[in-house]
């Protein structure tokens, strides 16, 4: 269910992730739920199936640090399951043009590109937000 008009839907879901022109690092649950219990300053998040790191968005992220971490709790996802957060669908989607970024960031990742996806400040003195593209969450 989307949010309010405003809100991303499915258009912005990420279709072609199985047409990577590169191979693309695999990560358990257990070994993203470990990395963060170890390094909570670089903090691995799983949004639409793809491991990010999310470390430097703590400090940027309009809603604040909490709602980061929050990110991979079941409570968070788009059905209920733990590391199901999705930018384009359910009672989180968010704003259209934060799931077009994502999404056109997966495609330059999937592409061969980087993996760092940049979102802008909310308002004019916001900081950028940042986050990195590592690999897809294992099935």
């Amino acid at each position: 269910a989307v949010v309010s008009s405003d809100h991303a839907d499915a258009r912005y879901a990420i279709h072609d992730a199985a047409s990577s022109l590169r191979p693309v690092r695999r990560f358990s649950p257990e070994e993203i739920s470990r990395h963060n219990a170890e390094d909570p300053s670089a903090f691995w998040a799983c949004v639409d199936g793809f491991v990010v790191d999310a470390g430097d968005y703590l400090r940027a992220h309009p809603g604040g640090k909490k709602k980061v971490l929050a990110t991979n709790d079941p409570e968070t996802g788009d059905d209920g399951r733990p590391f199901a957060f999705s930018f384009s669908k359910g009672r989180n989607a968010h704003f259209s043009g934060t799931a077009r970024i994502f999404r056109d960031g997966v495609r330059k990742f999937l592409e061969g590109g980087t993996g760092e996806v940049r979102f802008p400040g909310k308002y004019r003195d916001d900081p950028e937000g940042r986050i990195v593209i590592l690999g897809r969450l294992e099935e």
